[in-house]
């Protein structure tokens, strides 16, 4: 919530019934069927990563047609209308009423129906989801709150009514609780693994969705619509490398120790020379020689780095002394065990889980300093997983310290719609160093001593567009052996995700 507003005239103020018609762009607030309205002071704000949105309404309580005070309860439940459209559905948080000599004012404050599901701590038994997508498990939490959940995903960014079964996410292996966890907080981190942005809409419903699928109508462009603007380019919370660490089921000889004892640990080549890139189509019609030799020089680093570290090539757990225990052979069978023992080493009969160490990476070409940052899966993954959650960490800090926010004449645009948050806008702003189109992370709608405006939050969609939109997962199934990188980076606006 922003910082409390007060009302510094008396203003008149009303009260109606919910079927007269407000003034075109006039706000009110609709509360068991009676509208407030006469509202000196707005702000309504909602954003693509919290999905909670939230209002502040300050004006006179009193004026001679309404001779009682208004009567309005924290935990009310309301609607925020701006004209005829919709802006909140949810609940009054607050209710401040003051008077002086001079002036009466009452302020309202709330948020989206979406706010419980946000401050509420999980409660289930077991603290464990088996089996289940993400969209089912957010199912699940959301239920006991009344919420509906949504998908926007795909071309034009059209909601996927979900309620038939219709479920676009894969499957969540194992999620498991953490301690004080929030509803949100847990399906906000198993959908950044799944690479989707948790927010909510005008109804109050909870949306997933990807960035980016709608597009704005009107351009925002310096001297023509923009009051003021400013731009935050700010590397201080990038890296170089991105790592991600983690651990899966499978390989009946290696357990969870077995990297530290044989010696190949292969989280420990992090700080070691990377592997060579690989060639991208453009590089190969220029110069095939060149990418050929490129090639090579990458297939021999995996020869040397990762080829003995694959099933089948005589590597066992081996104790202390090096050597393997007494009475064992060697297992050179390549069998990964995933159908037997249980979750066990049942080739050693040790009694030790069976687990395999998953290690992904992203590097931004964009820092030249070496910056390492680790990160641990939030759930169980494999190699491709690892590779896809470190881009997606990559992108995001790459969007937070590239963004530029505008202020604008009015609440709507050009065709009548009122600024909505995840459409893509043209900007053009010379000082900026800015003209392309951006995503719109932010809405928020003011009315004060300026009059009507609306502050947008903008910023890279190359931040919130994975690698995984444009591959589809296309080689899920080949994911599982050696290191998956991702590139990206740029010092510049239009060179970021380039």
């Amino acid at each position: 919530m922003s910082a409390t507003t007060t009302a510094t005239t008396a203003a008149p103020a009303s009260g109606t019934t919910a079927a007269q018609q407000p003034k075109s762009d006039d706000v009110t607030l609709l509360i068991q069927g009676k509208q407030y309205g006469g509202w000196k002071e707005v702000r309504v704000t909602r954003g693509m990563e919290r999905a909670c949105a939230d209002f502040t309404l300050t004006v006179s309580e009193r004026y001679p047609a309404m001779p009682q005070p208004w009567r309005i309860s924290p935990g009310d439940a309301c609607e925020v209308h701006i004209g005829n459209d919709v802006v909140i559905t949810g609940w009054v948080d607050a209710f401040r009423p003051s008077f002086s000599a001079t002036e009466h004012t009452v302020q309202v404050t709330g948020r989206s129906k979406t706010c419980d599901f946000v401050d509420s701590s999980i409660n289930v038994d077991g603290g464990q989801f088996n089996g289940q997508t993400l969209l089912e498990i957010a199912k699940s939490l959301a239920q006991p709150y009344k919420l509906d959940i949504i998908t926007q995903v795909g071309s034009g960014g059209s909601v996927a009514d979900t309620s038939g079964g219709d479920d676009p996410t894969d499957e969540c292996s194992d999620a498991q609780v953490q301690q004080s966890e929030t509803c949100f907080q847990m399906v906000e981190r198993l959908a950044r693994l799944q690479e989707f942005l948790l927010t909510d809409d005008e109804q109050g419903r909870l949306v997933l969705c990807h960035p980016g699928d709608n597009k704005a109508s009107t351009a925002l462009v310096q001297g023509r619509n923009v009051l003021q603007a400013n731009a935050d380019l700010d590397q201080s919370k990038r890296f170089q490398l991105y790592v991600v660490k983690g651990q899966r089921p499978g390989n009946k000889t290696r357990d969870a120790s077995w990297a530290k004892r044989s010696g190949n640990d292969p989280w420990g080549d992090v700080g070691k020379p990377l592997p060579p890139q690989p060639s991208t189509p453009g590089q190969h019609a220029a110069d095939p020689v060149a990418a050929a030799t490129r090639e090579a020089e990458r297939a021999a680093w995996f020869a040397e780095h990762w080829m003995p570290r694959l099933p089948g090539r005589a590597v066992v757990p081996h104790d202390d002394s090096g050597d393997p225990p007494d009475g064992e052979e060697e297992d050179t069978s390549g069998d990964d065990g995933a159908g037997t023992g249980g979750g066990h080493d049942t080739a050693t009969n040790r009694g030790a889980k069976v687990l395999t160490q998953v290690l992904g990476s992203a590097t931004d070409t964009g820092i030249n300093r070496y910056r390492v940052h680790v990160i641990m899966a939030e759930a169980a993954a494999d190699d491709m997983d690892a590779a896809q959650r470190a881009d997606w960490e990559m992108r995001r800090r790459i969007a937070k310290g590239l963004k530029a926010t505008l202020t604008v004449i009015g609440w709507r645009q050009r065709d009548g719609r009122l600024w909505k948050i995840n459409e893509m806008v043209q900007i053009k702003a010379d000082w900026l160093g800015l003209d392309q189109e951006l995503v719109i992370s932010q809405v928020e709608f003011e009315l004060g001593t300026a009059g009507k405006v609306t502050r947008l939050e903008t910023t890279l969609p190359d931040a919130f567009l994975p690698e995984r939109i444009k591959r589809k997962r296309q080689n899920k199934g080949h994911g599982r052996k050696g290191k998956h990188k991702g590139t990206g980076g740029g010092a510049a606006w239009g060179d970021v995700g380039h």
